[in-house]
């Protein structure tokens, strides 16, 4: 499928490495579980996460399979708002 694709252009030196966005735990483990993954493995996992949005142990889960995890809209910008005023003031403070 897809990854293998990946892992085709990475032998090839198309890419240095590989990376996924939005995977869930059991989405990984199809990754490194099912496919020649083991080639290489994805280096990052872009999730929504932020000061108002840190879901569970999504870092840890990530973590023990040896992918780091990249927040995309540290700031909840693609989060609608959810800074309350008070928050939004103090982050223009930093």
């Amino acid at each position: 499928g897809q990854w293998k694709s990946f892992e085709d252009m990475y032998r090839q030196g198309y890419t240095k490495s590989l990376s996924v966005s939005n995977f869930s735990p059991a989405q990984l483990d199809c990754i490194l579980k099912n496919s020649v993954a083991t080639i290489k493995p994805p280096v990052v996992n872009q999730l929504p996460y932020s000061v108002a949005y840190h879901p569970g142990n999504a870092v840890d889960e990530n973590k023990k399979r040896g992918i780091l995890v990249q927040a995309w809209a540290p700031l909840g910008g693609s989060l609608g708002g959810r800074f309350n005023s008070s928050l939004r003031g103090t982050c223009a403070q930093i």
